[in-house]
């Protein structure tokens, strides 16, 4: 239920302002779509983002979407799950709802009139964060496909709104889209700066009793990453790597042991590359976060056995 699962994220995530950038749509009976005019089928019908009963497509399944964007209907073929591996068979059909004029091309559609219904929802979240959008809600007048997406990615890079899109990776359905809108409104790399790190003097906490009794403390000076804990101490932070730099700098996230792959001892070190790249028998320094209560482990060196491809299917 794509309207229950929107109003969920609003009640989860108020502050995030999660909008609606596609509707779902869903085949009731027998398709009968008139390719010739490239009007859609009315066994095709659209669901509101608003719409929590559903009750018209009660008896229906998932075929495809519209794009509140380029204002298009995106429908995609019946398929085995099994077969979606093959794109082929996969290929969807995609159906204009505007002219070049922007206007409907079929007035009387129920798909047309719920998406425009939903665009200008769309243009009302845009108008509350962005001021050209609320020029366009102001005057009556409607934005260019491109300015909706300008306003769409600088409204989710500064995360004042979260777009949702529908889809069933199961079936292939929606996955492209999907990509697409991960490309237009994520931030790239260039878009987000490495985690800043922190000159911080580490005091340590060991509970020996000759330390207690002569009072002693021992100080040194390490790159910490920064944390909520780090920043209230209010220590200079220290930003490092840029996508463009030739530097590296990475962050290992996760190490898995994987017989006859990685290392001697099979393991296998996931990273996010922030600048640089590693290559095969690379040495490389490894800084490890200190844990609270603990001395700093000093940096050591790692060379890379070797380089593995990720795949799915």
């Amino acid at each position: 239920n794509f309207a229950y699962a929107m109003s969920t994220l609003k009640y989860k995530l108020p502050g995030a302002n999660p909008t609606a950038m596609q509707i779902p749509l869903y085949q009731v009976g027998k398709v009968s779509t008139a390719k010739g005019n490239n009007k859609i089928g009315a066994n095709i019908v659209a669901v509101s983002p608003d719409d929590l009963s559903m009750n018209h497509v009660s008896n229906g399944y998932f075929v495809g979407i519209v794009d509140l964007i380029e204002m298009r209907a995106i429908i995609w073929p019946d398929v085995e799950s099994s077969s979606v591996s093959n794109v082929e068979e996969c290929i969807p059909d995609v159906y204009q709802l505007l002219n070049d004029n922007n206007e409907p091309i079929d007035p009387e559609s129920q798909v047309t009139q719920i998406a425009l219904s939903a665009r200008h929802d769309l243009l009302v979240s845009l108008a509350d964060v962005d001021e050209n959008m609320e020029h366009y809600y102001l005057l009556e007048e409607e934005p260019s496909n491109y300015e909706l997406k300008v306003a769409l990615r600088k409204a989710t890079l500064a995360r004042k709104l979260l777009p949702v899109t529908t889809g069933a990776a199961l079936r292939g359905r929606g996955v492209e889209p999907l990509l697409d809108a991960i490309a237009d409104f994520l931030p790239s790399p260039i878009d987000r700066l490495a985690p800043a790190l922190i000159e911080q003097e580490e005091e340590d906490l060991s509970n020996n009793s000759s330390a207690k009794r002569n009072k002693t403390k021992k100080i040194s000076k390490n790159l910490q990453p920064a944390s909520s804990n780090n920043a209230a101490k209010e220590k200079p932070k220290i930003q490092l790597g840029h996508s463009l730099h030739p530097s590296l700098l990475a962050l290992a996230f996760k190490v898995v042991h994987m017989k006859n792959k990685g290392s001697g001892d099979g393991r296998v070190v996931f990273a996010r590359v922030y600048s640089g790249k590693i290559t095969s028998r690379d040495t490389l320094k490894v800084i490890t976060p200190r844990v609270p209560g603990e001395k700093s482990e000093k940096p050591r060196t790692e060379r890379v056995g070797g380089m593995l491809e990720l795949f799915g299917g």
